[in-house]
């Protein structure tokens, strides 16, 4: 189990980097682009959600995903 979280955290800053490179995301094409299993990076996006490190939010259906600003919240 270590190993698997081990890897969601590493999914996580792959996630936060792709988000600051290139912007606001739709959530079913992160695994795609990141070539990374579609669990693990929805696991990922819920970890950095749960920091408060990134915005999750519904549009039209889909699922877009950004990071926060350094002042949002942190």
């Amino acid at each position: 189990m270590t190993d698997l979280i081990v890897a969601i955290g590493e999914t996580a800053g792959k996630v936060w980097r792709h988000l600051a490179a290139e912007g606001e995301q739709e959530l079913a094409g992160l695994a795609a682009q990141l070539e990374e299993p579609t669990d693990r990076v929805s696991l990922a996006v819920g970890w950095l959600a749960r920091e408060g490190k990134i915005n999750v939010r519904a549009d039209r259906g889909l699922i877009r995903v950004s990071i926060k600003e350094r002042n949002e919240s942190w």
